[in-house]
């Protein structure tokens, strides 16, 4: 069986031909360790709020919470060594706009260990440095805000 930790996510956000794209719930799969499919993916726009009470809604009947918590950070290293010491060590999903300019989720397992689901290549175990250089978030977005348009 494959490391449910490190899953891809199966949509690529391109909304002009009606696909949103699933990060976040493939995020969310690897933090849980559950398959991608066995979470449910909506396709179509939401707003942020909208988002949030779909993902809430989701946690809830699993007996979980969804905590948000904005982090304005200058980098992506410094915005996982933040999560990291704040979560006392657990995994956490990092949201905010990629290079392409969409909002995209990515998992840090720890300080040093970032999985981007939507990325042709894992960057477990690379430093801080490399995730910067990643097609991940981008340096400088809000790192902390949840994705709202790709769940």
């Amino acid at each position: 069986m494959s490391d449910l930790r490190r899953q891809k996510q199966a949509y690529r956000h391109d909304p002009a031909n009606g696909v949103f794209g699933d990060c976040n719930r493939t995020a969310i799969a690897c933090v849980l360790g559950v398959e991608r499919d066995e979470l449910p993916h909506v396709h179509r726009d939401m707003n942020s709020e909208e988002f949030e009470a779909f993902t809430k809604g989701f946690l809830a009947d699993r007996g979980l919470h969804l905590i948000s918590v904005p982090v304005n950070a200058p980098s992506v290293s410094e915005a996982m060594l933040f999560g990291h010491m704040r979560g006392g060590g657990i995994p956490f999903i990092l949201g905010g706009q990629s290079p392409r300019g969409v909002n995209h989720s990515v998992v840090c397992f720890s300080q040093d260990d970032l999985h981007d689901p939507g990325n042709d290549v894992y960057l477990s175990n690379t430093s801080r440095n490399e995730a910067e250089d990643s097609d991940s978030v981008s340096p400088g977005s809000n790192p902390g805000s949840p994705a709202t348009s790709n769940p």
